[in-house]
C-alpha cells in the first residue's frame, strides 16, 4: 500500500493469463465474465468488481484494472483518499478519517 497524494492506493498484481483492451472495457460491468474456464462453466456470477467498483466509489474512491495484454497478467489497483471532503453535508465539518498507527 502507498500513499499517493491525498489517497492511499493498495494494488495486488498475478502472473495469470492477463487481459486483452476488450477484455478490460468489459471487466467491471454487472454480470460479465472474461474468461472461459476450462470446462466451460462460468464461475461466479461476474458481480464481484462491478460490485467493489461501487463500493469505491461510493467513497470518493478509484478501482480499476492495468494489463499489458495476454500472456502479461494483470494488476488491479483501488485508491481511497484519506481525508474526508467529497460526501459531506452541509453544515457538517470534514474532519479528516482517524490514521492507524
Amino acid at each position: 500500500m502507498a500513499a499517493g497524494g491525498d489517497d492511499a492506493v493498495l494494488s495486488v498484481a498475478d502472473t495469470g493469463p492477463g487481459l486483452t483492451a476488450e477484455q478490460v472495457a468489459l471487466l467491471f460491468r454487472p454480470f460479465s465474465q472474461v474468461h472461459d474456464p476450462p470446462d466451460g462453466r462460468p464461475r461466479g456470477a461476474g458481480l464481484g468488481l462491478s460490485i467493489s467498483r461501487r463500493l469505491v466509489e461510493a467513497h470518493d474512491g478509484r478501482l480499476w484494472v492495468e494489463s499489458q495484454g495476454l500472456g502479461h497478467g494483470s494488476r488491479f489497483v483501488f485508491s481511497l483518499p484519506t481525508t474526508r471532503t467529497a460526501h459531506v453535508e452541509a453544515g457538517a465539518s470534514a474532519a479528516p478519517l482517524a490514521k492507524s498507527p
